[in-house]
């Protein structure tokens, strides 16, 4: 496993920092910056896998970030958005089929150093990016915790959607699968419906990380998010203290 040093480090840096003039203002600063962030992460051993391609689209962008990654000798891996959603057997298998099938066309890159990490990469974007809340969390170094919050918002999300296709189309599952075809669905009335949309859109980005907070987290300096956060900040740290600077923004939560 190749093991960088803060020129080579600096050296990626500056790359990441050009492609970003390149791609232009089109392409959101903050979420840039944190990829470069997170990039590093991986290459100093804090992160095991970085994916690009999901958080920000821009084309160019993700191409030059699989570019530079070869360039260091990193693997690059084209694959399935993961996905690590549990549906509950309550939810009609219709409905989950068609969610789903949302995420098919879209394609990410996923960057590894560690040849067991890249063969196991390799099978769960074989198997479809279908991977456990577990092994996401560790290959990605996000918290547990917040990876299984996330999940549960989006539950919550395809319950209220749910409530609100029965409710405008009498229970009728071929009504319902019409309804959901739309461009877009009836609003939310009920005020569990509000309530879970509500949560369901309010999120809490972690600072120096790409993933958004869960309740416990949020109130606790001691939390898997705030340990993680620090691991992340000390790379930045490491490499170029301007870097951490521009993250420690407004912007991010």
């Amino acid at each position: 496993m190749a093991v960088f040093r803060k020129p080579k480090l600096k050296k990626v840096l500056k790359q990441l920092m050009a492609l970003q003039n390149f791609c232009g203002p089109d392409l959101n600063a903050d979420d840039a910056l944190q990829e470069m962030l997170d990039l590093l992460c991986l290459m100093r051993g804090v992160k095991p896998v970085f994916v690009s391609g999901r958080g920000i689209a821009d084309r160019e962008w993700v191409a030059g970030v699989a570019e530079i990654a070869k360039q260091n000798g990193l693997r690059v891996q084209e694959g399935p958005f993961w996905d690590a959603c549990d549906w509950p057997s309550d939810i009609p298998a219709w409905y989950a089929e068609d969610t789903k099938s949302l995420l098919k066309p879209y394609r990410a890159i996923y960057i590894t150093r560690a040849k067991n990490l890249g063969n196991e990469v390799e099978r769960i974007c074989k198997n479809g990016g279908q991977l456990s809340m577990e092994d996401e969390a560790r290959l990605l170094a996000y918290p547990e915790c917040c990876v299984k919050s996330h999940y549960l918002r989006a539950e919550g999300w395809n319950r209220a959607t749910l409530s609100i296709l029965s409710r405008h189309s009498e229970a009728n599952e071929e009504k319902m699968r019409e309804l959901l075809s739309k461009d877009e669905l009836p609003p939310a009335e009920t005020k569990e419906e509000k309530m879970i949309y509500q949560s369901a859109y309010t999120v809490f980005p972690a600072k120096f990380g790409s993933w958004n907070l869960c309740a416990k987290c949020r109130g606790s300096s001691n939390s898997s998010s705030a340990l993680q956060i620090e691991k992340n900040r000390n790379v930045g740290e490491f490499v170029d203290p301007d870097l951490v600077k521009k993250l420690s923004g407004p912007v991010r939560a």
